[in-house]
């Protein structure tokens, strides 16, 4: 499955990039960005591109051989919660962008049999990278309700997080839940079927499972304050969002760093996918883009 990058040639322009300038693209994925970014600042300029997947570095190895040779870019893998020290550790210490699609990394593993489609029987894993220790399966299989509850809940936003965590609780008392699939089944059979909407009911509770095992949330607090020590001034910095959660702390943070005076948020509200796009690429269909610019 290819990837098509969202909001591609908006993220393009909010940059506001020029020959020469230097780069991060924060979540790499298949590198959609990162690609429309060398042909702006290339040559002379450079990208360097972080994600936190094993498989995603190679393949970007694999796709980017000529700009690796031309000097166009350098790969680091990497969490972008250690933004600058990733960067510093490549000898970068001020840049003109920074970019970060927090969809990527899930759009670019999820056929890589780690359990984040309730569409395949795969292993109860939801993590982004071997670095992991704790994974869905253990969540699932040996929290206490409460605790389960809590997490559907805070971070699937599920009206029935109680009900679910409940039956959960009641299967595994009979067997362990090992596969993505066992486990929307068991989300289906405890969401009354009148409630159920076009989308599939287990679709918050893997959200949920998915941000909280990856510590997703933490993840963009931690980075955004490095970012913006990264950037020069008059430096951009884009995010791209894609449920409410996210785009909430993309806010709030920008807001903070404007009332301390050392950024100006450009886009007082969200950039959001025309209708053209989302019908071409469905998945950008909640897509929510914020940019600030470096006092």
């Amino acid at each position: 499955m290819s990837h098509i990058p969202v909001l591609l040639q908006t993220v393009c322009e909010y940059l506001e990039l020029k020959s020469g300038d230097r780069v991060i693209d924060a979540t790499a994925g298949e590198g959609g960005y990162s690609r429309a970014i060398m042909n702006m600042v290339g040559p002379g300029g450079k990208v360097l591109m972080i994600d936190w997947d094993e498989q995603a570095i190679t393949r970007l190895r694999e796709s980017f051989k000529m700009e690796i040779g031309s000097g166009l870019c350098v790969f680091k893998k990497g969490n972008f919660k250690n933004l600058k020290t990733i960067a510093e550790g490549a000898g970068w210490h001020e840049v003109s962008g920074i970019v970060f699609d927090f969809g990527t990394s899930r759009l670019t593993i999820k056929d890589f049999g780690k359990g984040f489609s309730f569409n395949q029987d795969e292993p109860l894993e939801m993590t982004y990278s071997s670095e992991i220790e704790e994974d869905a399966g253990v969540v699932v299989n040996r929290y206490p309700e409460q605790d389960l509850k809590r997490i559907f809940s805070e971070f699937g936003e599920e009206r029935y997080s109680g009900r679910i965590a409940r039956t959960i609780v009641e299967y595994r008392a009979r067997k362990q839940v090992r596969t993505s699939k066992e486990l929307a089944d068991i989300v289906v059979s405890a969401v009354p079927r009148g409630r159920q909407s076009r989308i599939h009911p287990a679709t918050q509770v893997f959200q949920a499972l998915r941000i909280y095992v990856n510590k997703e949330l933490d993840n963009i607090s931690a980075a955004f304050p490095q970012a913006m020590e990264l950037l020069s001034p008059g430096g951009r910095m884009v995010a791209v969002s894609y449920h409410s959660l996210e785009d909430r702390i993309v806010k709030n943070m920008f807001r903070d760093f404007g009332k301390a005076g050392i950024g100006d948020i450009i886009t007082k509200k969200p950039v959001v996918p025309e209708q053209r796009e989302i019908a071409d690429n469905p998945s950008s269909r909640s897509a929510k883009l914020r940019c600030i610019e470096k006092i």
